[in-house]
């Protein structure tokens, strides 16, 4: 189980765990913000019985675009 002091790139992958949404594909919203990797969900005021909402990117690309 991930506590709120972990960072959103950790949760990210645990909810990748439970569904075909991959880590990196993912995109949290927390109150109408765009959690940050870097940042713990502790940071954002985030506590247990509140809800984030996942919507689904698209993968980063290795290469710049054209």
């Amino acid at each position: 189980m991930t506590g709120l002091d972990s960072t959103v790139e950790s949760f990210k992958e645990l909810v990748a765990q439970s569904s075909d949404v991959p880590a990196n594909q993912q995109r949290l919203i927390y109150k109408g913000r765009i959690l940050k990797d870097d940042q713990t969900l502790l940071s954002y005021g985030l506590q247990a019985d509140h809800t984030i909402h996942m919507v689904r990117g698209s993968a980063p690309s290795s290469a710049p675009p054209p």
